[in-house]
């Protein structure tokens, strides 16, 4: 794989192009609208990091629908909390966000109301934010960018991991960092359609091994950014590749269990045949001593009848 080299913004932004036409053929292209108040996004964007748009949906209606209201998820155990995230991975550490998140700007106004922001420019509106605690730095460009519209990039581990692979970011960039070196590689137009497909790229089971070690793996120099939609189709089709099975020992287990099979018959015969020895010889006993006695009973009629 070659070294990467020094590339512009404009060269980026093709390379991001071309990387969205890849996977909208792969993905769904079409971005679901959310239209939450701010505090129910930052709750929202909680349940959605690391995670594949359909289990934060689940895992965000299960949580709604568990309590009455926010105030019950306030004051509600972390474990109580947990438990109706459901099966999302990392639930407790989920949990333990929603409650502190909502415990903190509750204390503040007693009220669960965040929408103050929306009135604020993105510098202030990113420090109030960021007061929050608990509040990882992707729920916080998550927030600013799908509530507010702002030219943000929010990725989180997951989808940074991806975007080093395809030399969008340096190695060994954190999310937050990944995310600022992203807000030039995509449009503003672009950033809803670019973070969902890189999500879907970035949770694809079969993939994540790829960028899970992409630490390990990084050349001399970091990936290229310009051979990333060549590295990505090449991706693509290994992965769509049927998983390869271990014919060798699948064949060894098939022989074994035919000679198990064949041996296990031969016996059975052997003991049908030595049953039917057992028989035939019993029979043959049976007749014998029948035929002895038959002759006993006629010898003693004869002597009575000399005796007579």
């Amino acid at each position: 794989m070659a070294a990467a080299k020094k590339v512009t913004a404009s060269d980026k932004q093709a390379v991001a192009k071309k990387v969205v036409t890849l996977l909208g053929k792969r993905y769904k292209k079409s971005v679901a609208k959310q239209d939450r108040p701010i505090l129910e996004t930052m709750i929202y964007a909680n349940c959605l990091e690391d995670n594949t748009v359909e289990l934060a949906d689940q895992a965000y209606e299960r949580l709604m629908d568990s309590f009455h209201d926010l105030n019950e998820i306030r004051v509600s155990s972390v474990r109580e909390v947990e438990a109706a995230l459901g099966g999302s991975h990392s639930a407790d550490w989920r949990a333990l966000r929603v409650r502190t998140i909502l415990q903190q700007v509750f204390e503040k106004k007693y009220a669960f109301d965040f929408e103050h922001i929306r009135r604020k420019t993105l510098d202030l509106a990113n420090k109030n934010l960021a007061r929050v605690a608990k509040l990882t730095p992707f729920a916080r460009h998550y927030t600013l960018q799908s509530a507010l519209g702002s030219h943000l990039v929010p990725a989180d581990g997951r989808m940074s991991r991806a975007a080093i692979w395809l030399g969008l970011a340096a190695p060994k960039l954190s999310p937050e960092k990944a995310s600022d070196a992203l807000k030039s590689s995509v449009r503003k137009a672009d950033v809803s359609v670019f973070c969902h497909l890189l999500r879907c790229l970035a949770n694809e089971p079969r993939l994540l091994p790829t960028f899970d070690n992409v630490s390990k793996a990084v050349p001399e120099g970091g990936f290229d950014p310009l051979t990333a939609p060549a590295r990505l189709a090449e991706l693509l089709v290994e992965a769509d590749k049927p998983a390869r099975r271990k014919t060798t020992k699948k064949k060894v287990t098939k022989s074994r269990a035919a000679k198990g099979a064949s041996a296990g018959k031969t016996a059975t015969k052997k003991r049908k045949k030595a049953v039917k020895k057992k028989r035939v010889v019993k029979k043959k006993l049976a007749k014998k001593i029948a035929a002895k006695r038959g002759g006993t009973k006629k010898k003693t009629k004869a002597k009575k009848k000399k005796r007579s």
